[in-house]
This record gives structure tokens, C-alpha cells and sequence, in this order.
């Protein structure tokens, strides 16, 4: 890359702005053009950092906590999902290169575009159905030689996961994440359902390139059952959560005030941890005390009714923990359900009890979104307390109960400058005669749609308008069933 002359006078300020605009790769060629650019993308270029359960990750982070560059990291990003132990034969079939369907389709549209609808080309092009003509794609153009060394690099990493150790790799991590003096915000990221397209996730996009396969390829194929994939699911969070709570002793380094965790385990945190850790209750009080610096904090438990009824309810009661010593939230998102169920086919709320309280739990909560099961009474209640500083509140997903209730009081309780609802479920028998528990879904389009029942809805929780519309039962209809029932089903299914 040859930096023309003109640009090379450019004053400093310039160059940083131009960087910030760069994508990350020409970030990392910029390094390499002359010292002045290398100075004004250098921070751009650290200032996330991502690692996964792997050695090489690891002392990768390690090499960079030890660094000058280490003052440049502010975010932070551990990926929980676990490699699978396949045998070769599986490894080859889960290799997948083609472009995503939709990405084909397009493409194979467009190069249609212009002709008449009877041209010949259009017959040739489409003369088939577009998902069947998807399937003939080859899978990908990998030579032998290039297949047995990816496969040896799979397997090193499935070994590096397989001999991951809290005691020697969780000590390490703890003391690296506490290096870095500007880091303010962790996270911790998993695949699951409905979150698109994760093998171009940064760390896993280049971790494809050696082993052919990224969690698009495995995560759906690893069943929820496994013990294996409960326990070390879980190991980023309690990595993470430790080091956190670790790192908040130091007076020499900023604290985090951001946590996103996303993480799909199933067992609570207490049944994660290794007896050769030393003392659990002692790991657990550091934990807590992690907790204690946030003020924005996004949790995102994707089977936590599945957990109950696999592990009881020590997830829940971990949960009201964590997010009772957050005194000093002013944004939180909690999606506390199941990301396969509609709300109406999970149990009643597990965490009814942090909501149903006569205590400010946030007295600084400005932003709030909700996506767990409150009945409404205790929702208005929470609300009501927290109406000083509440100016914010999404509520989707929901089994509410009582929703007119709901939207009723909220404009009276608070007011908002944001507001978004969808997919709030109500007690049909509440508008119908059926004899049945049945649970009906309000706002189903959610109230950002762009129709003016919706519109109306939306005005009324702003306090724009000051009649409530009457609220339509748009969403379907369902029950809550015992999981015994689920269970018989996913039995009969195996037999068949």
C-alpha cells in the first residue's frame, strides 16, 4: 500500500478520523504503511479483543496484556461454544462452504434480471426448485492434502478445549483480563436459534479457515442433553464472571461497567465451578462482587426453562443474585425464557420474586427490556417503583397474563420517551368463554409496525393520546403444558 504524498501531510487529527471509518483488515494494513498510520490505527485495531476456549487464544491475549498495545483494549469478547469431538467421516459432512441460501437465491435472480419471462435463459436458470439446484452446489473445492490438514488442526483444537483447565487456564485468564487498564466492557457470546449467521463471527471466521467448520456447522447437531455440552458450555461465563469479579480488586485499573452474557448453559454457576478451584462459596462471593461496578448490563439465558427442569431451579435463584448486587444499573435487558417456546408454552416466571418487591432495586434504571414471564400486577409494581428514573421500557415475548391491564396502567405510571411492545400474551379466558386455561398473544407485529392500530397503541404508552384502543388478540392462540407431556412427545417421536 503506497501512501501518496498529499496524504502523508495530513494532520494527525485527519488520519484518526479517516481510521475510524476503516473497516478492521484495512485497519490492520494501515499498520503497516508508515509509522504515522500505524500510530492512528494501532488503537482502532486493539480496541476489541476476542478469544475463545482454545490454548492458542489464550496465550494470544496473554502476548497482548503484556504488551504497550494493552492500553488500547476497552472490549473484550470470549465465544462459549464447544468444538465437538466428531470422527473424521462427520467432520467431512459438516463441511459447508456455499453461500448462504438467501445470498444464492439473489445472486441466481439477478442474473435474470432484464430478460422477458419467457427468454430461455430463464428456463435454464430456473428450470428447477431453487432450494433442490441449492443442494447440487459442491460443498466445497478442498483438495486431499488440504482435508488431512484440516483435519489435524480440528482435532488440536478439539484437544486444546478438551484439556481446558480452571485451575491453570482460568488463573491465567484472570490475571491477563486484569492487564488491561482500559477495559470497560466484556462479553460473552454463544450460537443458538435465530442468531444468524455466526461462522463470519470474528475469532470463529479465521478458526474456519484451519478447520473447514464454525458453529453454523455444529451447534445444531450437539444434543442439549449431554452432560458434557450442559458443563462446558458454561465455562466462558464462569470464566469471564470470575476474572470480573477478580479484576475489581485492583484500584489501578477501571472497572467493568458493561456485561453482555449470552451464554446457553444449563447448569447454574456453583455446579460449573471444579473442586480443584478451592472453595466454591468463596469463588462465588467473586462472582458477586463483579456485579457490583455495572451500570449497563444485557443477560440473555436462551433455555432457562429447560434448565429448570434439568437442573432445578439454581439458575434462577443465581440470576436474582447477580442482578439484585447491581444496584447501579441504568440499563438492563434481561431475556430470561426459552428461544424455541413462545412464553405461552413455558412455566410461569422464575424470577416473579426480584420483581415483586417493595424495594427500588435500580434507583439510577433509565432503560429497561423485559423478555420473561411477569404477571401484570407484579410488572406495575416493579414499574411503579421505579418510575423516578424509568424513561425507557421494551417488553416482548411475554406471558403477562392480564395485557390490557398492562398497557392500561403503564402511560399513568411512567413517562417514556422510548416505548416498544410484541408479543405479549394474554389469559384468553378473560375475553372468551372457553373453559381452558388458554393464553392468546397481543401486539404480535409489536408496535414499531407500521399500521395505525399499532401506531394508536404505541401513542397511548407515550402519552400522546389519552384513550387506549381496544387491544386485539392477533397473535394465536396456546397452552401451557406440563413437561412431562413435552417429554412423552419427544419420546413417542424417538420410537417412531
Amino acid at each position: 500500500m503506497h501512501l501518496p504524498s498529499s496524504m502523508d501531510r495530513l494532520p494527525e487529527e485527519l488520519l484518526a478520523l479517516i481510521c475510524e471509518h476503516c473497516e478492521h483488515a484495512d485497519l490492520k494494513v494501515c499498520r503497516l504503511v508508515n509509522k504515522r498510520l500505524c500510530e492512528a490505527s494501532t488503537c482502532h485495531v486493539f480496541e476489541d479483543l476476542y478469544l475463545g476456549l482454545f490454548e492458542y487464544s489464550l496465550f494470544k491475549a496473554r502476548d497482548i496484556s503484556k504488551s504497550p498495545l494493552a492500553k488500547h483494549v476497552k472490549r473484550l469478547t470470549i465465544y462459549s461454544d464447544i468444538v465437538p469431538s466428531w470422527t473424521k467421516d462427520s467432520w467431512l459432512g459438516a463441511i459447508d462452504f456455499r453461500p448462504a441460501f438467501s445470498i444464492y437465491l439473489a445472486s441466481r435472480k439477478s442474473q435474470v434480471r432484464g430478460f422477458e419471462s419467457d427468454s430461455p435463459v430463464i428456463s435454464r436458470l430456473y428450470s428447477g426448485d431453487p432450494r433442490r439446484d441449492y443442494d447440487t452446489l459442491p460443498r466445497h473445492t478442498f483438495t486431499e492434502s488440504e482435508l488431512t490438514a484440516g483435519w489435524n488442526s480440528y482435532q488440536r483444537v478439539v484437544g486444546e478445549q478438551t484439556l481446558w483447565r480452571q485451575d491453570a487456564h482460568g488463573l491465567m485468564f484472570k490475571e491477563l483480563f486484569s492487564l488491561f487498564p482500559n477495559l470497560t466492557d466484556a462479553s460473552v457470546q454463544c450460537a443458538v436459534p435465530f442468531s444468524g449467521r455466526c461462522n463470519t463471527w470474528p475469532l470463529w471466521r479465521n478458526l474456519r479457515e484451519r478447520i473447514f467448520v464454525g458453529p453454523d456447522d455444529f451447534v445444531w447437531r450437539q444434543p442439549i442433553e449431554e452432560p458434557d455440552y450442559a458443563h462446558q458450555t458454561g465455562q466462558a461465563a464462569l470464566l469471564l464472571l470470575e476474572a470480573i469479579g477478580y479484576r475489581s480488586s485492583f484500584a489501578a485499573t477501571k472497572q467493568i461497567t458493561k456485561l453482555n452474557i449470552h451464554s446457553s448453559h444449563l447448569d447454574p454457576y456453583l455446579s460449573l465451578m471444579d473442586r480443584s478451584c478451592g472453595s466454591h462459596g468463596k469463588r462465588y462471593q467473586t462472582i458477586l462482587a463483579g456485579f457490583q461496578h455495572l451500570t449497563s448490563l444485557y443477560l440473555h439465558v436462551p433455555h432457562a426453562t429447560v434448565s429448570a427442569h434439568v437442573s432445578g431451579l439454581g439458575v434462577s435463584v443465581e440470576t436474582m443474585e447477580f442482578l439484585r448486587t447491581a444496584r447501579h444499573l441504568r440499563k438492563l435487558d434481561l431475556r430470561y425464557g426459552d428461544d424455541e417456546m413462545s412464553p405461552d408454552d413455558e412455566s410461569d416466571s422464575q424470577l416473579e420474586s426480584l420483581f415483586d418487591s417493595d424495594d427500588v432495586l435500580w434507583p439510577q434504571l433509565e432503560k429497561l427490556s423485559l423478555a420473561t414471564n411477569v404477571p401484570a400486577e407484579i410488572l406495575l409494581k416493579f414499574l411503579r417503583n421505579h418510575a423516578d428514573s424509568l424513561n425507557a421500557l421494551e417488553l416482548r415475548d411475554m406471558l403477562i397474563h392480564n395485557v390490557d391491564l398492562a398497557i392500561q396502567q403503564i402511560p399513568k405510571i411512567l413517562t417514556l420517551q422510548h416505548c416498544y411492545m410484541e408479543c405479549l400474551w394474554d389469559d384468553a379466558s378473560r375475553v372468551s368463554n372457553e373453559s381452558d386455561v388458554n393464553y392468546l398473544c397481543v401486539l404480535s407485529r409489536g408496535t414499531d409496525f407500521n399500521s395505525p392500530y399499532e401506531e394508536s397503541v404505541k401513542a397511548y404508552l407515550l402519552g400522546q393520546s389519552e384513550t387506549m384502543p381496544p387491544l386485539e388478540r392477533d397473535g394465536g392462540s396456546g397452552e401451557i403444558r406440563e413437561w412431562a407431556e413435552w417429554q412423552a412427545e419427544a419420546d413417542d417421536a424417538m420410537e417412531d
